[in-house]
């Protein structure tokens, strides 16, 4: 505490300098390629599906050639200038939708024209799954691309939401094509290299327990992937969600095996399971410690600086994720990166921040960001401020009954915390992450 002055309240200017340095230390600049807007599902939940305020819908319009390598192009670019400033950056380049497998030609352009400049970067696609041919499969793997494709549990799960235009579920297509990835996968040789993530959605109707079972159940298949679980409605950790017993049930489950003592009751079988549950554990227990006063978020929150994922929509304008609406731009692939935008976005939601964050005992855990808070052209954070106070504090009154059945339930979470006398440069963005 006495060593890195924890506790006192760093004084931050939130400048176009300040804004420009996060940019260029950024260890993992992401560049977003939203290749069309068309997709050949019409997922009941997707947020492009039309039921969302502000969000565009589903069209034909597709990007250009030309517009996807002058993106890259300016990608390249600051990557190359920024080194100097971050040695070891390392570059994602994502090809997203829509569908992004409807352009494979144009995924197969840009990365012909990364391997021409000698650009050296990861590759990465978030698919539905359904246009995973044979060949297809064997270009991506050869090439190194990390393949993301959703997957909502079983048939009759997956089914009732992600479906076809003529309402026809898409289940059986995509579990086949994701068999064949991981088999064409282990053929190159590229198991350690090439970890697929398979993307799962729940609502509050959605039987937990069943979900958890058929993914042990193909743990043949599945546990061997990364993974990330998202809410469709808002179910929160530990919350029946409206009646949703089966939530309860298997956090309850999940509790007693994490609690266990000497690791009785543990099983190898919990990895849809510390997904689920784990993740919001792990965020409140590794709560953000920033030793260098490097720490914005007595005026951000969690907020990144917009920038250092760039998203580029078809027509080739700059948006700062992929989640948010195109109120927001901060540049085109024209002019690379607009600060003077960036500068502003960031002034505007600080104030909101600050007027109504503030005095607020968990600004720096709460999760907020733009995209969850975009209302029109500004931001809304009252609008969901009650919902995530019981949300965390559900989430900390979890964590620590849990820490009081066993002080060392979370050892391998807080493992980088023992760590921190170490060179805290060399993991400081994982712990900000957090």
């Amino acid at each position: 505490m006495k060593k890195w002055d924890l506790f006192r309240s760093h004084e931050v200017e939130l400048s176009k300098e300040m804004i420009l340095d996060e940019l260029r230390t950024y260890p993992y600049p992401q560049l977003i390629l939203g290749l069309t807007e068309n997709c050949n599902l019409r997922c009941k939940y997707c947020i492009f599906s039309g039921n969302y305020e502000e969000m565009r819908t589903h069209t034909f319009k597709r990007m250009e050639k030309k517009t996807a390598l002058k993106s890259v192009q300016k990608y390249i670019d600051y990557i190359e200038e920024w080194k100097e400033y971050a040695p070891d950056k390392q570059p994602v380049i994502s090809f997203y939708g829509g569908e992004p497998l409807l352009r494979f030609d144009l995924i197969q352009e840009v990365i012909a024209y990364v391997q021409q400049k000698g650009f050296r970067t990861m590759f990465s696609m978030t698919t539905n799954g359904t246009l995973l041919t044979d060949s297809i499969i064997e270009y991506l793997v050869a090439h190194n691309v990390m393949i993301s494709v959703s997957l909502d549990g079983s048939k009759e799960m997956h089914d009732k939401n992600r479906v076809f235009a003529n309402d026809r579920g898409s289940f059986e297509v995509v579990y086949g094509n994701i068999r064949k990835l991981l088999a064409e996968i282990k053929r190159q040789g590229k198991e350690q290299l090439l970890p697929t993530m398979i993307l799962s959605c729940y609502e509050n109707e959605t039987d937990m327990v069943a979900l958890n079972d058929f993914f042990v159940q193909e743990k043949h298949i599945m546990k061997v992937m990364g993974g990330r679980l998202s809410k469709i409605l808002d179910a929160e950790l530990g919350d029946s969600g409206g009646g949703n017993d089966s939530m309860v049930v298997l956090l309850d489950q999940y509790l007693q095996e994490i609690t266990a003592e000497n690791g009785e009751n543990r099983t190898s079988e919990m990895f849809f399971k510390e997904r689920l549950f784990g993740t919001s554990l792990k965020v409140s227990h590794n709560r953000n410690i920033n030793p260098y006063a490097r720490n914005y978020s007595s005026l951000l929150g969690n907020a990144c600086i917009p920038g250092s994922r760039m998203f580029v929509a078809v027509d080739g304008t700059f948006h700062m994720c992929e989640k948010i609406s195109y109120q927001f731009p901060i540049g085109n692939c024209e002019d690379g990166l607009d600060i003077n935008a960036i500068s502003e976005i960031v002034e505007k939601w600080s104030s909101k921040f600050t007027e109504q964050c503030k005095e607020c005992p968990y600004q720096s855990i709460c999760g907020l960001c733009y995209a969850s808070c975009a209302v029109g052209d500004n931001f809304d954070v009252k609008g969901i401020c009650t919902t995530r106070k019981t949300d965390i504090e559900r989430q900390l009154s979890i964590l620590y009954g849990v820490l009081e059945r066993n002080p060392d339930a979370m050892r391998d979470f807080s493992a980088h915390k023992d760590s921190i006398d170490r060179k805290y440069e060399s993991f400081r963005f994982v712990m900000d992450k957090c």
